[in-house]
């Protein structure tokens, strides 16, 4: 793969590297084929495979690791998601920040994240779902205890496979990632959410909630879209966007593409060649004259625009986000990752509705849109959530810039870092300190039952001795 200057913005105002990573496109496509999400194991040692193999290609080209040596940068940015952050850190021996555009995991050891180091987030499953979860607010006992299970097998999986897959990794390249030298250039993690969406939690200090990234104020539309968008009058538009993996099943294309025929507002809907041929042409579907298909949109540009009412999104974070930003109403198709936790952040805050994929049907998807456009709650939450996002002081973009020179500045930031990054597993949760409660409770309990048998056979002796006396007496 690889990636040329004219994809990159701003590109000419600093250095480029490139290099060449296996081709993964297969398995990306995995990740979100089919009507079904595949199990958690399966889905996390493909994104593995993807990750991975980018990484190892990367630490094994040697003309690449050269030029970044010779370059000797003072502090490396990079995104928590690729493994390589960390290790390419390691490698140089320069310390790093990572930046994410997306949002809170509830998951306290959040895997994949820079090189499955532990965040310290701690994890609240009696009210944030994490990736598996399908509750809204769990309070009952069955939804928090469907949280505890789905939590215990996110970590369980990290331990298991994750963290030694990476460990293999780092060592094929000479690395020691537990090593102290390697965790010292850990200084601080950027997270582009907002309380404005997720659920309040305390955060480490070295965990910083910047606010989202990608959204901004909208553009003028193409003049092509605006006459469209115009012609809406005052039913106003719909916005289907997928993103650029997630593709629909036929049958979904077909519920959809009904649905949409039976409204009165009209419709953007962004569709790839992919979701084209998925569908088996777009004469298949019988498009009627609201539907305006697009192989690309300013999907930021339409969501700003007062016409807009509502979105059919994917949910990945970018436009969960652009979506809160801008105040338009979601109805929610996860396919896969975190798309699924995004989703439910929408409906948290009453700001969408989800879309079941395993049985929706066109009536379903026609009842999601009503509901988000002619209730009116759905469009003052929205509203609600997006004065929320924009009364921010310094702009997300900023805040993240004002961090990154601060870990510059003071060339590491190791007193972020919590005690308990530096404690055991036993002593962070104090095991040791409630077996010694547990073993003294327990011999007290003892001494006491020791006691009473004692005073008891006491009592017996004493009450079949004073018979006989008496009849000595007589």
């Amino acid at each position: 793969m690889m990636i040329t200057e004219a994809d990159i913005p701003m590109a000419g105002d600093v250095p480029l590297m490139t290099y060449t990573a296996p081709p993964l496109q297969l398995e990306v496509a995995k990740l979100v084929q089919g009507d079904h999400l595949p199990t958690y194991a399966v889905h996390t040692r493909r994104v593995q495979r993807i990750w991975g193999a980018a990484c190892d290609a990367l630490l094994s080209d040697q003309a690449a690791m050269s030029e970044l040596q010779d370059f000797s940068p003072d502090l490396i940015v990079g995104t928590p998601f690729f493994v390589c952050t960390s290790m390419v850190a390691a490698k140089l021996g320069v310390p790093y920040v990572t930046i994410s555009p997306g949002g809170l995991m509830a998951d306290e050891f959040q895997p994949w994240y820079v090189s499955a180091w532990n965040l310290f987030i701690s994890a609240r499953p009696s009210y944030n779902p994490d990736m598996l979860g399908r509750f809204s607010h769990p309070k009952s006992f069955l939804a928090r205890a469907q949280h505890i299970l789905s939590a215990l097998r996110i970590q369980g999986d990290d331990f298991i496979f994750t963290r030694p897959f990476l460990r293999s990794l780092a060592k094929k390249h000479g690395l020691d990632m537990t090593s102290e030298p390697a965790r010292q250039l850990e200084l601080m993690h950027l997270i582009g959410g907002d309380f404005a969406l997720e659920q309040p939690r305390p955060l480490p200090p070295k965990v910083k909630l910047v606010g989202a990234l990608m959204p901004r104020p909208a553009k003028p539309l193409p003049s092509e879209v605006e006459e469209f968008v115009k012609g809406a009058g005052g039913h106003g538009t719909i916005l289907i966007s997928l993103g650029t993996h997630a593709v629909m099943s036929q049958r979904e294309i077909l519920a959809v593409a009904e649905a949409m025929g039976r409204l009165p507002q009209r419709v953007i809907w962004k569709m790839g060649d992919k979701e084209v041929a998925q569908a088996g042409g777009l004469s298949a579907l019988n498009l009627t004259a609201n539907i305006k298909v697009m192989p690309w949109v300013p999907q930021n540009d339409i969501l700003g625009h007062p016409s807009t009412k509502a979105f059919l999104s994917h949910m990945g974070a970018n436009g969960l986000n652009e979506a809160a930003y801008h105040g338009v109403p979601l109805v929610a198709m996860p396919f896969f990752a975190d798309q699924h936790l995004n989703a439910l952040k929408a409906v948290n805050k009453g700001i969408g509705v989800t879309l079941d994929r395993m049985s929706m049907t066109d009536r379903d998807v026609h009842e999601a849109f009503s509901a988000v456009i002619q209730d009116r709650r759905f469009g003052e939450a929205a509203g609600r959530v997006s004065r929320i996002m924009r009364a921010r002081k310094r702009s997300p973009l900023q805040e993240a810039g004002d961090w990154i020179e601060h870990a510059l500045e003071i060339g590491g930031a190791s007193y972020l870092r919590t005690p308990e990054e530096e404690l055991s597993w036993v002593v962070l949760n104090n095991l040791d300190v409630y077996a010694a409660f547990a073993a003294a409770a327990a011999a007290a309990l003892l001494g006491v039952v020791l006691a009473v048998r004692r005073l008891h056979r006491s009592l017996l002796q004493a009450s079949s001795a004073t018979p006989n006396s008496s009849k000595k007496a007589l």
